[in-house]
């Protein structure tokens, strides 16, 4: 007598010698010889428990940055920076939220809590040209090499006074030093730095 599978492919279909128990693995349309018997196994098994939940993996933590607590001028600003630290475009501090302000380092002010200090200004890249004048954002003491009074770079800070209607393109940053924003790179500054 033969045995046949039913051709059912969710199954693995094997034939069991009858004297010696030897199995050999056949097709879902093949039969087993009259000395076999058809044994046919589930492809795939029962879901088992689910399994306990692991543990939580770390934290993302935020990019720290600082205003530095010694102030330099424009040509130090490029290596005013903790190790671990550089100094930063205002497009890597723009949107503090999701940065943290690193106390330990920078510079606070009485009322700063855990936040950046508002109403001072330091040195900051501008993600431009080596330049040495022009409009507020533009001038970077060319590219941070220059410590000339006649060259001039780029600060940045938070502003204060909050009933004062300022209005500023990169609020809530602004330009705090000069009526344009830039500042000879012989003044002593401190520079806004961020982690790397």
């Amino acid at each position: 007598m033969l045995y046949a599978h039913d051709g059912d492919t969710n199954l693995i279909h094997r034939c069991v010698r009858s004297h010696s128990g030897q199995l050999r693995i056949v097709g879902a349309n093949e039969t087993c010889k009259p000395t076999e018997t058809s044994l046919d196994w589930n492809i795939m098994g029962l879901a088992g428990p689910a399994g306990a939940t692991g543990p939580s993996g770390p934290a993302a933590m935020a990019r720290r940055f600082y205003l530095t607590q010694a102030q330099h001028q424009g040509n130090a600003a490029l290596n005013a920076c903790a190790t671990g630290f550089h100094m930063a475009s205002l497009w890597e501090i723009f949107h503090m939220s999701v940065l943290r302000y690193d106390t330990s380092l920078g510079w606070t002010q009485p009322d700063s809590g855990a936040g950046p200090p508002t109403g001072t200004g330091g040195w900051v890249r501008t993600g431009g040209f080596d330049s040495v004048s022009g409009e507020s954002g533009t001038p970077t003491c060319n590219v941070w090499a220059s410590n000339s009074p006649l060259d001039q770079g780029t600060i940045v800070g938070l502003l204060s006074g909050w009933g004062m209607n300022l209005i500023s393109p990169i609020i809530p940053w602004g330009a705090v030093s000069t009526s344009i924003g830039n500042i000879s790179c012989n003044q002593l500054r401190p520079v806004w730095c961020v982690e790397d």
